[in-house]
């Protein structure tokens, strides 16, 4: 039940390491919202690529039962790594950003068969 995932300890959280290794996912969007924090006054800046297509973050992804009510639920992760110089401007207190993948490495998250090591080479930050 959380929104993120940090790139750098994934593999060692224990809500995380075993979807990282076994159930990654991508998430097609055409932008997203970080907030630029100025005198204590947060700003949204919606970043997008220039030609405003389609982009992908390295997302995992998790089956659970709640306890409580019993209902399955199918969540989902975003992870994260450290800023790029543009995103360490805009988010600039946590200076974090999505993991935002290339199109050839798209089908590089989500082949199943990779190595920790093969995942970890793909958690990197976009310039």
């Amino acid at each position: 039940m959380t929104l993120n995932a940090v790139g750098e300890t994934v593999f060692e959280k224990p809500s995380f390491r075993n979807s990282i290794t076994t159930k990654r996912c991508l998430l097609g969007i055409n932008g997203f919202y970080e907030w630029h924090d100025l005198n204590k006054v947060k700003y949204p800046y919606f970043i997008h690529t220039k030609s405003n297509e389609i982009f992908s973050l390295g997302c995992i992804y998790e089956s659970w039962v709640d306890k409580t009510t019993g209902e399955t639920r199918n969540t989902f992760s975003i992870l994260t790594t450290p800023a790029n110089p543009l995103m360490e401007q805009i988010h600039n207190l946590k200076k974090r950003m999505p993991l935002i993948l290339s199109k050839e490495d798209e089908k590089k998250w989500i082949e199943p068969n990779l190595t920790p090591d093969q995942i970890k080479e793909l958690i990197r930050v976009c310039l």
